[in-house]
């Protein structure tokens, strides 16, 4: 697959992908052992992590994989918060965003409900209205039933 001159591996949206990653991020970030390891990891990966997450809310990846997506995001967001708003701003604003039904409207409310998020139960709902809203399913029957299924 091909968008915006960026090449996305369809491997990215794999079970194992997500629990490797999500199991990365967890342990290194709440090891004290890890101090500047952890700080070095995020900052070479975070972002590229964060914006297939996002790519992945507006379409890239396949409605099944938006679970996983929201998980990656909850622990990213909880363990990053600052990182977190700075790219989520970057990456949901660029140019190079993947084309999506969202306004900049729904983009800032996205931001700020994951930013102020305290759960991941929050962060889910936020995460799974912005799908919805991406892929131009909000509203339609079609969108309600993928989000409760």
């Amino acid at each position: 697959m091909h968008f915006s001159g960026t090449r996305v591996f369809p491997l990215m949206f794999s079970p194992l992908t997500y629990w490797w990653q999500e199991t990365l991020i967890r342990r290194t970030a709440s090891s004290d052992d890890l101090g500047d390891a952890s700080a070095m990891l995020i900052q070479a990966h975070g972002r590229p992590i964060l914006r297939a997450i996002l790519w992945g809310f507006a379409g890239v990846a396949p409605r099944s994989a938006t679970q996983n997506l929201i998980e990656l995001l909850s622990i990213v967001a909880s363990k990053f918060p600052a990182e977190t708003r700075t790219w989520m701003n970057e990456i949901l604003f660029a140019d190079d965003f993947v084309q999506s039904k969202a306004t900049p409207e729904a983009k800032r409310a996205f931001v700020k409900a994951i930013i102020g998020s305290r759960s991941p139960k929050k962060t889910r709902e936020a995460a799974q209205q912005f799908t919805l809203v991406a892929r131009g399913l909000e509203g339609t029957s079609f969108g309600y039933a993928s989000v409760n299924v």
